[in-house]
């Protein structure tokens, strides 16, 4: 990561373990991922089983990799009610003046 962060002028790092389709799922009530599912059926995302409970919501998103599988990042960012705190962090990260290497924590806990 030395050498990419010499030829870039922002290098962003995420939490350790944070894949790109966790930093926009974790930190949202369930409730919230729920609708945001719900809305993104008639795009291909499969519904939630009835016995994954709101607060086990997150988890089951991430450990079945169902952005990834479906390809539904954009339509996930645009359905959501709220931001993800870490997917926010990376924005403001970005848009902010900090060079460099940055840095992201674990907000979303």
């Amino acid at each position: 990561m030395d050498e990419l962060g010499s030829i870039v002028e922002q290098l962003v790092v995420l939490p350790t373990r944070t894949a790109v389709e966790a930093a926009l799922i974790r930190g949202i009530p369930g409730a919230s991922l729920r609708k945001s599912v719900d809305t993104l059926i008639p795009l291909g995302m499969p519904t939630l089983p009835s016995e994954v409970a709101d607060n086990r919501v997150a988890d089951y998103l991430i450990s079945q990799k169902i952005l990834k599988k479906q390809g539904l990042h954009v339509a996930w960012v645009h359905g959501l009610e709220e931001p993800a705190p870490i997917a926010r962090a990376v924005v403001e990260a970005i848009c902010g003046d900090t060079l460099g290497r940055i840095d992201i924590g674990d907000v979303s806990r």
